[in-house]
């Protein structure tokens, strides 16, 4: 299936993702450029020139990409899910809806068709992230890390928040709510304004006026705090933490608790780049890094409420409606279906 929904996203029209003509011209040019193509990051260029110097299509390259990206979270799906729940394997009924849940979430689009880049950064952000905070494996965590920056190097932003997980869940948790509470008022663009001009730094300016016409602020798109933004990253962590607690108080099964809180606890890092850097011009970037976690804690929710494993003909009838959607609404079939 991971295959498939890559290929079928490989051949997408380049009107679907909104950067799919500019990748394109970008495959095209590093294409005939003596050495690395110096528009885009060492990894991604590098990726991109294998398929382009060999005479590949630029469908397949987009396909190959896909499928990285959804090979990639899905074996972090099966990291987390066997830490989090007491059987080692996720079943099938389990897999097919969390496959599901992916193609239903607009975040697999946003990473497979538009932000390709931070698409691939961020599953390889995810993984070093399990390695480290599950298995503390410090070596592999660098490794994985630096193939992330590779392809975006907004990955190395992660890196303070990274080594804030040694704190107690609670102290993340306080802080998480503080850096929102500081985020809405605007406290938290005066802090990084004032550390950036202490210390004769640009990351105030870079992320004020990143991609704005001539400086020109509140001309970009999803200028600073936006409020649908902002209540969808505090909605799923306070959900889930929410039910957790029915759960814990009425003594039901929840399966592994520590390590369901190490998943709240990488949401909390993650999203703590939006609220501390997102004042600026397409603050979605920034809360990106934490939304692609978004189906991850959708399925432990579903599996704390529901019994997954009890009949497959819904699983089955799920994946059926997903990729049906994903398909003919997000890669925009619907106009071959009606000719």
């Amino acid at each position: 299936m991971s295959l498939l929904i890559s290929f079928f996203t490989g051949i997408r029209l380049t009107h679907v993702g909104k950067d799919t003509e500019a990748y394109a011209n970008h495959f095209f040019n590093s294409s005939v450029v003596d050495g690395v193509y110096g528009r885009l990051e060492i990894g991604f260029a590098l990726l991109m020139q294998t398929f382009s110097k060999n005479s590949f299509s630029v469908e397949v390259f987009f396909a190959c990409v896909a499928f990285i990206i959804t090979f990639v979270y899905l074996h972090i799906f099966t990291k987390i899910h066997s830490k989090c729940f007491f059987d080692s394997r996720a079943s099938t009924n389990i897999l097919l809806v969390f496959f599901s849940l992916v193609l239903f979430s607009s975040w697999y689009l946003v990473a497979t068709t538009n932000g390709l880049r931070q698409g691939l950064s961020v599953v390889f952000l995810y993984w070093c992230g399990v390695e480290l905070f599950y298995y503390q494996r410090k070596l592999k965590f660098l490794f994985l890390y630096a193939i992330s920056i590779s392809f975006h190097y907004s990955a190395i932003m992660i890196m303070p928040f990274l080594l804030l997980n040694y704190l107690r869940f609670r102290y993340v948790f306080l802080l998480w709510l503080l850096a929102a509470f500081g985020y809405m008022l605007g406290i938290n663009e005066l802090i990084v304004k004032g550390i950036s001009q202490a210390f004769n730094l640009p990351v105030y300016e870079f992320v004020k006026y990143y991609s704005v016409e001539e400086g020109a602020v509140g001309s970009g798109l999803y200028e600073g705090f936006i409020f649908s933004f902002f209540l969808y990253t505090l909605f799923w962590p306070l959900f889930l933490l929410s039910l957790l607690m029915i759960k814990i108080r009425l003594k039901c099964k929840v399966g592994n608790l520590e390590n369901i809180y190490q998943l709240i606890k990488m949401y909390f890092l993650f999203s703590l780049v939006y609220f501390i850097m997102g004042f600026g011009p397409f603050s979605n970037r920034y809360a990106f890094f934490a939304w692609f976690l978004v189906p991850y804690m959708q399925i432990v929710i579903l599996n704390l409420t529901f019994n997954l494993n009890f009949d497959r003909a819904v699983p089955l009838l799920l994946l059926f409606l997903s990729v049906f959607c994903f398909l003919f609404f997000k890669l925009d079939w619907i106009p071959y279906a009606l000719t």
